[in-house]
């Protein structure tokens, strides 16, 4: 979506900016990434390889920077106390804005308990029916959900990418990929895209 409707140097605003590829990805689609995070190491990083970043909260957004066409909160959501505060206040501070949202999907594969899902990591579950109720409670309408398929990359470090090579993954690592697709199950995230009520 971001390479259909956001070109020519666009601004896109990001919060929790772990991931150097997402900046990385949106820059080559001609996106201008920009984001916040709370962590100094990663803000640093990012520094160091070009973009601009802020160490700080959402609310810290800085004055000097350009309205944003999109905001990322990409696995941020689940890791909030107080969600319904932070979208309200993106909601009226940037009304024409779009709003991309991941979060671990409760349709993903190995969905096995692990310490990760429960606090201090993630405070909080989602699926869709309860997102569709937080976007509603903020301002936004859900434009699309996405469930990503799995691919073999996702499970190319697992115990299935071995044997024979089909350039860069194992014959078992995309079968592995097909069947599960087939049974329902789908990547790591969830994504949500929404638009604010006009």
């Amino acid at each position: 979506m971001a390479k259909e409707k956001f070109s020519l140097s666009n601004p896109c605003f990001r919060c929790r900016m772990w991931n150097r590829k997402i900046f990385v990805s949106f820059k080559k689609r001609r996106v201008s990434p920009y984001g916040i995070e709370i962590a100094f190491s990663p803000v640093e990083y990012l520094k160091t390889q070009g973009f601009k970043v802020f160490q700080g909260e959402v609310f810290d957004f800085p004055s000097s920077w350009p309205t944003p066409k999109i905001i990322c909160l990409l696995h941020l959501l689940e890791h909030l106390p107080d969600p319904l505060k932070i979208l309200r206040y993106l909601s009226k501070k940037f009304p024409e804005s779009y709003l991309i949202l991941s979060i671990p999907s409760p349709k993903r594969w190995r969905r096995k308990k692990d310490k990760g899902d429960y606090p201090p990591h993630h405070l909080t579950r989602w699926g869709e029916k309860s997102l569709r109720k937080l976007f509603n409670k903020t301002g936004y309408k859900v434009i699309k959900i996405i469930y990503p398929k799995l691919t073999a990359e996702d499970i190319k470090n697992s115990s299935f990418d071995k044997g024979f090579k089909i350039g860069k993954f194992s014959l078992p690592c995309l079968l592995c990929a097909f069947f599960l697709n087939l049974l329902g199950y789908r990547a790591y995230s969830l994504v949500i895209i929404g638009y604010k009520y006009k």
